[in-house]
């Protein structure tokens, strides 16, 4: 069976987990009303059970060797590994003519989440 793998920031110390990844709907009683309902995002491993930001969430991608959001290099040119769902698969996208890339060597240089404004405006994010 393939495994797939996640990795997301924990909510109170951004510090990145990775394992298995759980979304669980949940009421939040407010005094008043009949609650409001939300999916919370979970990461879960070996050590423990986390709670995690939902938008830093990224699933594990063996073609690339790395995780939705992460930004790559080739040729000048930056590229984010992201899902498209019209097309049903991962892919890298070109920053700034949002074109897909052809199967290349990319070189990791980072992520979207943990990226400086210098490191965005460079990448074209």
């Amino acid at each position: 069976m393939r495994q797939i793998k996640f990795r997301g920031q924990i909510k109170d110390t951004k510090e990145w987990v990775y394992g298995y990844l759980i979304i669980k709907t949940e009421i939040i009683r407010i005094e008043g009303t009949n609650g409001i309902t939300g999916d919370v995002y979970y990461i879960i491993n070996d050590e423990n059970t986390f709670k995690v930001i939902p938008e830093t969430v990224g699933q594990f991608v063996d073609t690339f060797k790395g995780f939705e959001g992460d930004v790559y290099c080739e040729n000048c040119s930056f590229y984010i590994l992201t899902y498209n769902s019209r097309l049903g698969g991962f892919l890298m996208v070109d920053t700034k003519t949002k074109k897909f890339a052809e199967e290349s060597s990319f070189n990791k240089v980072g992520n979207i989440y943990d990226a400086t404004e210098e490191q965005k405006k460079e990448w074209g994010l």
